[in-house]
């Protein structure tokens, strides 16, 4: 997923950013595999590999990085080689890897829209590794992305969020994939939102009024 979302969010909230990436305009969507994996590479937490692996539907790792150490992150949050069917991990900033992880204590340090960021990135990018019977199918990117909004509510739920908590970053979680969507046009298709969404998105809640007759 592109950093390039976050020029355009970041007069609403801090930065921060995705992808397989969610590359920005003029970038390469993927990058040549490395020969040989070693041991400085920082290798996910337990949770982030167990929630990746239900997603992907194999058993997969996430692996966490600063940008420093890594030229892509600095304009993706994150990222599968391609051919992504064939990969076994992604690559995730540190502070996606942070925002995700702080979702079951529900960290106060770290903001809501980061960590709607860790839980939006992880899926995403998971699913990217997930193998289709088309084997093309993981590769595009807003397909990937609408599997993986179809799935926040899930996600949320498997990193440790509580009832309260899914009610609040739900609705941060659906504002950052309408602005991802409508700033990037790759990451676009007309994807419904599952029917379960709509009380996340009703800002009075429940009408009072409307009882049961039961």
């Amino acid at each position: 997923m592109i950093r390039g979302l976050v020029i355009a969010l970041a007069l609403i909230v801090a930065p921060s950013a995705l992808g397989q990436g969610w590359n920005s305009p003029g970038q390469p969507a993927y990058r040549d595999p490395p020969q040989v994996i070693t041991t400085e590479h920082q290798w996910g937490h337990p949770l982030l590999n167990r929630v990746a692996s239900a997603f992907a539907s194999r058993p997969v790792s996430i692996k966490c990085r600063p940008e420093i150490d890594d030229s892509v992150l600095s304009w993706a949050y994150g990222y599968v080689y391609y051919p992504t069917y064939q990969q076994k991990w992604a690559t995730l900033e540190n502070l996606v890897c942070f925002g995700a992880l702080a979702i079951k204590s529900d960290t106060p340090d770290i903001t809501d829209w980061n960590k709607a960021i860790g839980v939006a990135v992880l899926i995403h990018e998971s699913y990217h590794l997930r193998r289709y019977k088309d084997v093309t199918a993981s590769s595009i990117e807003a397909a990937t992305e609408c599997r993986a909004m179809g799935h926040y509510d899930i996600g949320l739920l498997k990193l440790g969020a509580n009832q309260t908590e899914l009610a609040r970053l739900m609705p941060v979680l659906l504002n950052f994939h309408l602005r991802l969507v409508s700033n990037h046009s790759q990451y676009y298709t007309q994807c419904a939102l599952p029917d379960r969404y709509w009380r996340f998105l009703d800002p009075f809640g429940p009408d009072p009024n409307e009882t049961s007759s039961r």
